[in-house]
């Protein structure tokens, strides 16, 4: 994995915060250092097809390929007033449980 060579891997993951591009940047560091997937993708506690994948995104777009993309999630089930009103019982039953809990 010639694509590999020349990196400073343990500089480069010690500046990032990002938890899961740092796991994936392992990975790869492991790869680099000729441990096979199987071995890294059983130390990392995940996929040894996500360790090739990750492998071959670093291969092709470099660190940039290891960011997640963001990720869109279902529109709202609620209403705004379905959730204001849900908001509001649920701050009543709370209210009603610390009187009853309190007198006894």
């Amino acid at each position: 994995m010639e694509f590999l060579k020349g990196i400073d891997f343990p500089l480069l993951i010690a500046n990032k915060q990002n938890g899961r591009l740092r796991i994936r940047l392992v990975a790869t560091s492991h790869i680099n250092n000729l441990l096979n997937r199987t071995r890294t993708a059983k130390y990392l506690h995940v996929g040894r097809r996500m360790v090739k994948e990750w492998v071959k995104r670093f291969d092709e777009k470099g660190i940039d390929g290891l960011i997640e993309k963001p990720r869109f999630s279902r529109r709202r089930v609620l209403s705004t007033d379905q959730l204001e009103n849900l908001k509001r019982l649920l701050k009543h039953d709370v209210v009603s449980l610390k009187a009853t809990h309190s007198t006894a």
